[in-house]
């Protein structure tokens, strides 16, 4: 699954660098377009899973995701984050819960470039949700563009497996 967000048409200059994590950029997003007009996102692969193999743990969802990101512009981006993702049942749209991610990823994208990037769900000690197992879910990916704005990114459906 390919999701466009945007094409870009950027003007001419010497700053080749956008890094909207700071204030003290000279470039703005006038210059550049919004935010959202920067990124297309595509899902390559993952599962969300229920680990209740005794003892259970307090937080037994096990989740992975590998994305390809593609910086649309012709400019650097600094700062970019995958932070977190709701998760929802495919047969009723409810919301389970909100998973906190975590990646290696260092949150830059070089011009007109592409990287794939994988996050986990970092394991908590707070309970989340019980786990919907074998029920279809999906993940709404919260993709942070700067310190104010971010993209929603809505995975294909999974199904929930969990090990018993």
């Amino acid at each position: 699954m390919i999701v466009t967000i945007l094409a870009l048409a950027v003007g001419c200059g010497e700053d080749t660098t956008f890094n909207p994590g700071t204030s003290d950029t000279d470039v703005s997003y006038e210059q550049i377009g919004k935010p959202t007009e920067l990124l297309q996102v595509e899902f390559l692969e993952g599962f969300i899973q229920g680990d209740l193999m005794p003892p259970v743990p307090s937080d037994p969802i096990r989740c992975w995701i590998k994305l390809q990101l593609t910086n649309l512009s012709d400019r650097k981006l600094y700062g970019l984050s995958i932070p977190s993702a709701n998760a929802y049942l495919v047969s009723t749209g409810e919301l389970l819960g909100s998973l906190p991610l975590s990646t290696t990823w260092d949150g830059r994208l070089e011009p007109l470039r592409t990287e794939t990037v994988v996050v986990e769900k970092f394991m908590s000690m707070n309970y989340i949700f019980d786990p919907p197992c074998g029920q279809a879910a999906y993940l709404e990916i919260f993709i942070r563009i700067s310190g104010r704005e971010s993209i929603m990114f809505t995975t294909p459906e999974m199904i929930f497996e969990c090990t018993f």
